[in-house]
């Protein structure tokens, strides 16, 4: 799987995990490749990477970092699912909404 994080921080503190690769995007410029599986948006450009998600044609779940959905489930293409954090602190595990 080919998973997008906005911050290589974030790549670091997953740690290496079998069958995933990272590559760090933040959605501010154009994906640096269009076969990421999982995006996990940045908040600070969740617009501009929303509007750049139809070139990823292998995208099958956006994660936020926020617990609201808000604005952004509705410009998910077809067919991908929505991640969030909001049950993290209670489950340890994300919820999931799906597109």
């Amino acid at each position: 799987m080919i998973a997008s994080v906005p911050f290589a921080a974030l790549a670091a503190a997953a740690g290496e995990v079998d069958g995933v690769e990272y590559v760090v995007w933040d959605g501010a410029e154009p994906p640096p490749r269009a076969d990421i599986e999982l995006v996990v948006l940045d908040y600070r450009n969740a617009r501009l990477t929303l509007d750049r998600l139809p070139s990823l044609r292998s995208l099958a779940v956006v994660q936020t970092q926020t617990a609201g959905v808000d604005g952004i489930v509705e410009h998910l293409p077809e067919g991908v699912s929505c991640a969030t954090p909001a049950a993290c602190t209670t489950t340890r595990r994300p919820s999931w909404r799906w597109g």
